[in-house]
């Protein structure tokens, strides 16, 4: 419950800290101004970080075991903090910017412990001594650090990959039950989720330095505790694949500078990100792009944990000689995200898929899609569900009630209410899945018959979300990241809780989700035979609730 707690504590208080701090940006020059190596065009508070490092860290000293490690990591964290605020404010010199970031490290690695003394390639039982693996791991722990800090360039970028970074070393924790490593790094997962909530593009908070250096420290030190540490067993060369992207992004950059004969801390726009919004990736797609790549890094990572370390080096180098390939490719022969294609050039199926969107065609039968197969999904669910509890009874004659209510208010107030209906809808949801993932199995027919329901409701709303020229709503990059993540919950060893999978539940959770998000966000007659089915469906939960008892 501690990891669950400190979770939800940094989550909550980085996302009621960033409004107030929005509001106050601009009197304390918190504000990011547009330049020629930004993609932004006017000024955006840079204060993210500030909330996102006081919800992690007070989350920290709230729930968890303060041992050596977790007490220097807290230090190196609030001094990395303070000089990242100063940098934020006054654009600090890089000589004292880089002395905070050295007193920061040393902290874990010669108080904390936290040291890379199982280096790849050599036996196990071989250990460096300290005074090569002091150094050395100062220097791996800068470089991840800046690197993070660096890849920083678009919105929910570096957020969204330290993200998949941290799940990942969450689930390897868990193994090597490192009970501080996951709590850690679950803190920082909150901050992070709480401070997305208000970066996704277009972003109305930046985290600004003191949050991506903040961001680099953790995972870098969080990945180097977890193998070195938690798990010996664990590869010496696994920080490679959760943290290689930035890191092969950072290094590209500055060789780059040095071959033109630059500084390579002179400012540019040939990262990653800028490499893509010049091929015409917009700016969701770029992100996206990332994240697709990040993650699988990061599933690589979680299936290769005990090869060895020639396996994920010269796959990870592999992985860097085809990213660098195929962006010079693309640079070298024009080719563009969003090239037109004419219709002779176009496949049969290409052409089809024309033809039915030049009269909205898949955006309308997918939206029939959902508006029958939803309601179908819950009326099969209250139909197979086991006995009812007297609680779940209550609470859906509860739902079914306030929504009965709501909709009488919304005909005589033109829909004033719709925020009601529309959190009782989801609460009406998350009762179902919880009612079909702890029933008792209905038979494989009725089985395949639900899961069939399922599958159609996501491919609808995918093509929806895709073709629809009345757009009913806009996914952005945290979206593919929250189903990224309930895909890998499916298949993680931590899943099952009293017996109940989490992931599978997560799954359905998101997809019935965003299937009710596309009928409420279309408001007509099509929704009325939707509200019906849910009030019968709760009416036939409440019923054989009370039939129970």
């Amino acid at each position: 419950m501690d990891l669950l707690f400190g979770l939800i504590t940094s989550l909550f208080l980085t996302m009621i800290l960033i409004p107030p701090l929005i509001r106050s940006a601009a009197s304390i020059s918190f504000i990011d101004l547009p330049n020629e190596r930004k993609v932004h065009q006017t000024g955006i508070p840079r204060i993210g970080g500030l909330a996102m490092v006081c919800g992690a860290l007070v989350s920290v000293l709230l729930w968890c075991e303060l041992d050596r490690f977790a007490v220097s990591y807290l230090i190196g964290a609030g001094i990395l903090f303070v000089f990242g605020v100063l940098d934020d404010v006054r654009n600090l010199n890089y000589k004292i910017k880089f002395g905070g970031q050295l007193l920061a490290v040393l902290l874990p690695v010669v108080y904390g412990g936290v040291k890379i003394v199982h280096f790849p390639f050599l036996p196990l039982d071989m250990i460096l001594p300290d005074y090569l693996a002091i150094p050395f791991t100062i220097f791996v722990l800068l470089g991840i650090t800046n690197a993070i800090n660096l890849s920083d360039g678009l919105d929910g970028l570096a957020g969204g990959t330290t993200l998949l970074a941290l799940g990942v070393i969450v689930v390897l924790g868990y193994l090597g039950n490192g009970i501080s490593s996951m709590l850690i790094s679950l803190a920082v997962i909150g901050s992070i989720a709480g401070f997305l909530r208000y970066n996704t593009h277009p972003a109305q908070v930046f985290m600004g330095d003191s949050g991506s250096q903040f961001l680099g420290f953790s995972a870098g030190l969080l990945a180097i505790h977890v193998t070195q540490n938690v798990n010996t067993a664990l590869s010496a060369a696994l920080p490679l694949l959760i943290l290689g992207l930035p890191v092969l992004d950072t290094l590209t950059v500055m060789i780059q500078r040095i071959s033109e004969k630059r500084s390579p801390f002179s400012p540019d726009q040939n990262h990653i990100h800028h490499k893509l919004l010049k091929l015409h990736f917009d700016h969701h797609e770029a992100v996206f792009f990332i994240y697709v790549v990040q993650s699988g890094l990061i599933l690589g990572a979680y299936l290769l944990r005990y090869e060895s370390d020639l396996l994920i080096t010269g796959l990870y180098m592999l992985f860097c000689l085809a990213i660098v390939w195929a962006l010079r490719q693309a640079e070298a022969k024009g080719w563009r995200a969003h090239a037109p294609a004419t219709p002779a050039q176009s496949h049969l199926l290409t052409r089809y898929i024309i033809w039915l969107r030049d009269r909205q065609r898949l955006s309308q039968w997918s939206l029939y899609t959902v508006a029958l197969v939803l309601p179908a999904y819950l009326i099969a669910v209250a139909v197979f569900s086991g006995r009812i509890s007297i609680d779940i009874t209550m609470l859906t004659l509860l739902m079914l009630g306030i929504l009965l209510a709501a909709a009488l208010l919304n005909f005589r107030r033109h829909n004033k209410l719709l925020w009601l209906e529309r959190v009782c809808i989801y609460i009406t949801i998350s009762i179902f899945v919880y009612l079909i993932e702890t029933a008792a199995d209905p038979g494989t027919g009725i089985r395949v018959a639900l899961n069939a329901m399922l599958a159609a409701i996501a491919l609808a709303v995918a093509v929806n979300i895709r073709y629809a020229q009345q757009k009913n709503f806009e996914p952005t990059p945290l979206d593919y990241l929250v189903v990224f993540l309930a895909l890998v919950m499916s298949f993680s060893p931590i899943t099952l809780v009293h017996g109940v999978d989490i992931g599978v539940g997560l799954i359905k959770l998101i997809i019935l989700f965003y299937g009710a998000e596309l009928l409420i966000n279309r408001v007509g007659p099509r929704q009325n035979l939707s509200r019906l089915a849910v009030y019968c469906s709760l009416s036939l939960v409440g019923i054989k609730g009370i039939v129970a008892l």
